[in-house]
């Protein structure tokens, strides 16, 4: 009889023959206790980084609450404060991406928090904001061949 081979199938691990076609399993072998143990320990590392995340959001949305008390009632100039922050978090990341001497995985964090503090402040004052048109003008034309009718 031929050496048996290991094989992942099903979630288990499976004892064949090598014959080059998954024929039938000779002997299943099931990890499923180290499996959860490690599912579990994946799961619980996961769940206190979120919540350092979250922590440090709320943290970031009390400093600049306080250093900047008020927030637009306008939900436009709202929207452009979290462009703003945006902003900054888009080109930290590209210059970490593309530029690393320009910035560090620290400041694409840094810049992270501070957007996601700035979207819960928008978020807090949707039903405060004032939702109406803006006084809109005319231009002019500023190339006279684009007048034809």
């Amino acid at each position: 009889m031929n050496k048996l081979q290991r094989y992942w199938i099903d979630g288990g691990l499976c004892e064949m023959e090598p014959r080059g076609v998954f024929a039938e399993c000779v002997h299943r072998i099931y990890l499923q206790d180290e499996a959860d143990a490690v599912i579990s320990a994946l799961e619980a590392e996961n769940e206190r980084l979120r919540r350092l995340g979250i922590e440090e959001v709320m943290a970031e949305v009390g400093r600049a609450t306080v250093k900047f008390p008020t927030w637009p009632t306008d939900p436009l100039h709202a929207l452009a404060v979290l462009g703003e922050e945006f902003g900054e978090l888009t080109k930290a990341m590209l210059q970490h991406t593309y530029e690393p001497e320009k910035s560090t995985l620290e400041d694409v964090h840094e810049e992270a928090i501070q957007t996601a503090a700035m979207a819960l402040r928008l978020v807090k004052s949707l039903n405060v904001y004032e939702y109406r048109k803006g006084f809109q003008h005319v231009q002019a034309i500023l190339n006279r061949e684009q007048e034809k009718p």
